[in-house]
């Protein structure tokens, strides 16, 4: 699995909506509607107690803590399939169920870290 599109600018990184990212997995390719991970939102989930140092020691936390962060991070997507081809319909309790698959929190991390990062280039060039 990994990032199949590339946002550019233009496409709501400076907008309160959600940016379309596709995510390209063996057999389909998903569109997650995500926002950027902000220093704002950071800011935010760490005045509500959310502490990001030391998961990788505490499994039972990183699942709290990564479906806390998603529910803030994915809004919706789009052709996101189980292993049998059924659609996945967006659900808070099925993107809580995404934050138990590690490799796929990592990447959506990844991917809202790499959205406020291509705001602040812009901005910085601007």
């Amino acid at each position: 699995m990994k990032i199949k599109s590339d946002v550019m600018v233009g496409e709501g990184l400076f907008s309160p909506n959600a940016v379309d990212v596709e995510v390209e997995f063996a057999d389909s390719v998903a569109v997650f509607k995500m926002r950027p991970l902000t220093p704002e939102l950071m800011a935010k989930l760490q005045a509500e107690g959310v502490k990001f140092e030391g998961l990788e020691q505490d499994t039972a936390r990183a699942l709290k803590v990564g479906k806390r962060v998603l529910s803030e991070l994915v809004e919706g997507w789009e052709n996101l399939l189980d292993a049998a081809g059924n659609p996945v319909p967006f659900t808070p309790e099925n993107r809580d169920t995404l934050a138990t698959v590690p490799a796929l929190s990592k990447l959506l991390w990844t991917a809202a870290t790499d959205l406020a990062s291509k705001a602040v280039e812009v901005e910085e060039k601007n």
